[in-house]
């Protein structure tokens, strides 16, 4: 189940203009303009960080419509760091 929940995202945010990194293949970045978007896939979970929240929120609607996910809002301890 994990490595086909890895496959189906990815498979989404590649096609909606995500570029996996070469080097880290959990990290994705999309860039629009001036903005940036970065998606980090950990086990079943995401991080979603940039500099639009525009962009942010529409990415976070788009992954709701296609998965049945929960938004936690604002990390504040990311593996144990605050």
């Amino acid at each position: 189940a994990p490595r086909a929940w890895y496959i189906k995202i990815d498979e989404h945010l590649v096609q909606h203009g995500f570029v996996r990194n070469p080097y880290d293949p959990n990290l994705y970045l999309k860039k629009k303009g001036g903005e940036i978007v970065i998606v980090v896939v950990y086990v079943d979970d995401l991080v979603i960080t940039g500099s639009s929240v525009r962009m942010i929120d529409a990415m976070k609607k788009d992954l709701n419509r296609s998965f049945d996910m929960t938004n936690l809002e604002l990390m504040h301890y990311c593996l144990g760091l605050e």
